[in-house]
């Protein structure tokens, strides 16, 4: 699967996108237009060697205003009041050997996600390689509004908690995410980059049918 292969399986089909960049430690957000675009843009940032990233929710506007608690103003994109829909719930599985709250390895974060979802009658997500861990998509067959994912997403995230999946909390719930797209190189080690590829596609699922598994 390409890059906008795979865009398309996981973002709302309308709306604004944005691809990402990480520069000294700092997000840097692009707008785009279309699905396309996105994958055009981080494609050139992948080939720029800088580590490239997608947001995982269509937006409203191109930008919207945050106050600052000190009275500055922000103008975002990228903010959770922005969000249109989303297409997809998303899980981020670290891989640390030797930290409890991680993955030893991506051989046994599968594992875990297998068992996981046998518990709790979840169908088997999108599984991607990250370069360093694994990212599962489950696909909804419909785009999803930002109040109903995110009552969504905050029971799945308790559902994990109860089974003691080790999933990154943080993650599964955050609708403003971003990360890495199939197609693109994990180069936190720049003298040996890994590849962002997919492991294993997933049908998409109806969300009603979705939300009254993980309720």
């Amino acid at each position: 699967m390409d890059t906008v292969g795979f865009l398309r399986r996981i973002l709302p089909e309308r709306g604004l996108y944005v691809a990402a960049r990480l520069v000294n430690g700092k997000f840097k957000n692009h707008i785009c237009d279309s699905i396309e675009e996105v994958a055009q843009q981080v494609l050139a940032y992948d080939a720029q060697g800088v580590h490239a990233y997608h947001a995982c929710a269509a937006y409203r506007e191109r930008s919207v205003d945050t106050v600052r608690p000190d009275g500055q103003v922000w103008h975002q994109v990228r903010t959770h009041k922005n969000v249109r829909t989303l297409r997809s719930f998303f899980m981020d599985l670290d891989v640390e050997p030797g930290n409890p709250n991680k993955f030893d390895s991506q051989e046994a974060a599968i594992d875990g996600l297998v068992a996981f979802c046998k518990a709790t009658s979840l169908a088997l997500p999108m599984v991607v390689n990250s370069g360093g861990g694994i990212h599962t998509y489950w696909l909804m067959s419909d785009d999803v509004q930002p109040e109903a994912w995110k009552q969504t997403a905050e029971s799945l995230k308790r559902l994990a908690a109860a089974h003691k999946f080790r999933a990154d909390p943080a993650c599964t719930s955050d609708m403003a995410r971003v990360l890495r797209p199939v197609g693109t190189w994990n180069r936190k080690n720049p003298q040996q980059p890994r590849a962002v590829e997919l492991i294993a596609d997933a049908a998409p699922i109806d969300f009603r049918r979705f939300n009254v598994t993980i309720l």
